[in-house]
């Protein structure tokens, strides 16, 4: 194309920024599992597509929770010993870049931080600190802690509802500093940070899940002699039935259409299927031995399981594929020492213009992407505008980006 033609092509896109159709969102690629390994100071980056460990990032000590932004940029994880082999000292949060998988900041909390969730604006991560009673809230802007929030003993499970307005926190040993009662559920509002309920469950309850569509909460009471999943009404914040779900039931998830409940019972080494209409158990997919955390791949076709083997040993563990549409496993994945909790990150495809890797496409990177197709800029300067990958930028290219500055990148 002449640069003259080239130049009333650019003309027409500048004239035309307001009437712009968005075109079609990119297709994510399949997406990643991040997995804490307690034993181990590490995460465990598996490819879903391949199910293989592609990368390993060091983090602090003893890690347990992961939780992930809702831009999949970072993922957050506690580390219950911080940089203590005594854990005697207070816990830590370590942010991780998933594009890079390093860690780019270290958050000091209070003693053993374990749960962990973001909220679904992505502003703010919770974090329970099994030992000082107490939730903290960062601001993921500046990864500090705003904010402290009492709650009862032994917090351990955080889940945050779809709207964003309310954060559960499992209280393992309830308002007994001895653990020897029921545990039970602070509710927060996100609004102010305060308790706005407490809600008596079963013996050491450590996970919580929130249903696609925010009208229950499923806890599991994980006590040695426990097989159940407290289901609370959200409604009112009652718990409305008792599900037995198999011996120490642990990490709990929901398929991505709401169907279904998973829950991993550590001791059984499965995973119970529950039918969200009724609550009631389907059917049990064995998987590993002490299974723990769940997650689903966002499309619903498979549910990875971490088997953390043991609960003292540090012994190598793996993760459990299992296939949705038959519960069967299909794979086995060896991770690190005593792996716990999983958070499925997506691999999405670059935004065209977004030089920065932001997913945000500026006036600036605009005008960047306008000289590098006149010619007066290298397309090294912004690679992102080649999308076809033949080393020009074109009008459709650029059109493509004047619709992410617009309308946002998928």
């Amino acid at each position: 194309m002449g640069t003259g033609a080239l130049q009333r092509g650019i003309a027409a896109v500048s004239l035309g920024l307001c009437s712009l159709a968005a075109l079609s969102s990119p297709v994510p690629a399949q997406p990643f599992a991040y997995v804490t390994n307690e034993g181990s100071a590490a995460v465990s980056v598996i490819n879903t597509a391949t199910n293989e460990v592609v990368a390993t990032v060091d983090v602090g000590l003893a890690p347990f929770g992961v939780a992930v932004t809702p831009s999949g940029k970072f993922a957050y994880v506690t580390n219950e010993c911080g940089a203590d082999p005594q854990c005697a000292s207070p816990g830590t949060v370590s942010v991780l870049d998933t594009q890079m998988r390093t860690v780019v900041a270290t958050v000091s909390v209070l003693r053993a931080p374990l749960g962990v969730a973001v909220t679904p604006n992505g502003r703010f991560a919770y974090a329970a600190n099994g030992r000082s009673k107490a939730l903290s809230v960062i601001d993921t802007s500046t990864n500090t802690v705003v904010a402290t929030v009492a709650v009862d003993y032994s917090p351990i499970g955080v889940a945050i509802t779809p709207d964003g307005a309310t954060v559960l926190v499992t209280n393992a040993c309830g308002v007994d500093a001895a653990c020897e009662s029921f545990g039970t559920v602070s509710v927060i509002s996100t609004a102010d940070n305060t308790v706005v309920d407490t809600v008596a469950v079963g013996r050491y309850p450590v996970a919580v899940g929130v249903s696609v569509d925010g009208s229950f909460a499923y806890v599991t009471n994980t006590n040695f002699t426990s097989r159940t999943v407290s289901v609370v009404r959200m409604s009112d914040r009652t718990v409305v039935d008792t599900v037995d779900v198999g011996p120490m039931p642990a990490g709990v998830a929901f398929t991505p259409d709401g169907e279904f409940a998973y829950v991993a019972t550590f001791e059984s080494g499965s995973v119970t299927r529950l039918r969200t209409t009724d609550h009631g158990v389907v059917d049990t997919i064995p998987v590993g031995h002490g299974p723990q955390g769940v997650a689903f791949t966002p499309d619903g076709r498979f549910c990875y399981v971490a088997n953390r083997q043991s609960l003292s040993v540090l012994t190598p563990g793996d993760v459990s594929v299992i296939d949705t549409a038959t519960n069967t496993v299909i794979a086995t994945i060896p991770v690190g020492k005593n792996p716990v909790n999983i958070a499925m990150i997506p691999e999405r495809s670059p935004c065209p213009g977004d030089c920065s890797g932001d997913r945000t496409v500026t006036i600036n990177e605009l005008i960047k992407g306008v000289n590098i197709a006149l010619g007066n800029a290298p397309i090294v300067d912004c690679p992102a505008f080649d999308t076809s990958g033949d080393h020009e930028v074109s009008i459709t290219e650029l059109i493509a980006a004047v619709n992410v500055a617009l309308s946002g990148c998928a």
